[in-house]
C-alpha cells in the first residue's frame, strides 16, 4: 500500500521568534500557548493556543498529563515538533503573580470593567481577545516597563514566574528593537482545534489536527491574510473553546 502523504509544513519556511507560555492555576498547567513574532519583514505576531485536554500529537497523553510526567523541557520540544517550529524561549507563569504585574501594566479596561488577571488562563473567548492580548503587549514593551520592572520581576518572584531567555542589558536590547516594530494592534489569537477520535479500550480523545499544526503559523505571521478573515473553520465541538 501507498505510504499516506504527510501534511506540507508551511511552518518550517517561516524565520520567527517563537516564545512558548505556559500558564497555571492552583499549579495545575492551565494555558499553553506559542507566541510567535515575524520579525525579518513583516513584523506580524499571533498567539497560539493548545487547549490543555488535547492529546499532545504522537503521545498517548494529554498536554497536562504530559507535563505532569514528562516535565517542560519535553513538552517544549513536543510543541516545537508538531508545529516544526525551533522554540527560541520559555516562559512559565503561575497566576498568583498576575497581581504585581497589573501594578505593572495598570489595569486593562474590556467593555468598562477591569480584567481580573488572575483568571486570564481560563478566561472564556470573546470578540475582545486580541484586542487585550495586543494591549497586555503594548503595556508590557513600554521601555520603562521592558527594561526595569519586567527583570525585577523576574528576579524576585522566580517561584512564580521562570524563564530561559537571558536577562542581560545586551539580550534585552537586541529584543526590544524587535519588540518596538510591533503593532500590538494587529496581534492575531488563535485556538487550535479539536476533533473526536475512538481508540478501542480507551474512548473517544481529543486530537489537533495536524494539517492545521504544520501551517498555523505561516498563516498567521507569514501570508498576506489579514486579520479577521477565517483561516480554518472551527471544529464544530470546540468552536469557541479557549484554553480549559
Amino acid at each position: 500500500a501507498p505510504a499516506l502523504s504527510q501534511p506540507e509544513s508551511l511552518n518550517s519556511q517561516t524565520d520567527n521568534l517563537n516564545v512558548l507560555f505556559l500558564g497555571f492555576e492552583d499549579e495545575e498547567l492551565a494555558m499553553v500557548a506559542v507566541y510567535s513574532i515575524n520579525h525579518r519583514d513583516r513584523f506580524q505576531s499571533a498567539a497560539v493556543f493548545f487547549p490543555p485536554l488535547g492529546q499532545v500529537p504522537g503521545h498517548n497523553l494529554d498536554f497536562r498529563q504530559y507535563y505532569r510526567q514528562e516535565g517542560l523541557m519535553s513538552l517544549r520540544q513536543a510543541v516545537a515538533e508538531c508545529l516544526d517550529v525551533p522554540i527560541a524561549y520559555h516562559v512559565t507563569v503561575k497566576n498568583t503573580i498576575l497581581d504585581e504585574v497589573e501594578k505593572i501594566t495598570g489595569p486593562i479596561l474590556v467593555n468598562g470593567k477591569r480584567l481580573d488577571l488572575k483568571g486570564i488562563f481560563t478566561l472564556a473567548p470573546s470578540p475582545q481577545d486580541e484586542e487585550i492580548l495586543g494591549e497586555l503587549v503594548r503595556r508590557l514593551t513600554k521601555a520603562e516597563v521592558y527594561f526595569w520592572h519586567l527583570p525585577r520581576l523576574f528576579f524576585r518572584a522566580r517561584h512564580h514566574l521562570s524563564t530561559d531567555f537571558p536577562i542581560t542589558w545586551d539580550n534585552l536590547r537586541l529584543h526590544y528593537r524587535i519588540a518596538a516594530n510591533l503593532k500590538p494592534q494587529e496581534l492575531r489569537k488563535f485556538i487550535l482545534d479539536l476533533e473526536p477520535k475512538f481508540t478501542p479500550g480507551e474512548g473517544f480523545r481529543w486530537h489537533f489536527r495536524e494539517e492545521q499544526l504544520k501551517r498555523i503559523i505561516y498563516d498567521l505571521t507569514a501570508s498576506a491574510t489579514k486579520k479577521g478573515t477565517a483561516l480554518w473553520p472551527c471544529s464544530r465541538n470546540f468552536k469557541g473553546l479557549c484554553h480549559a
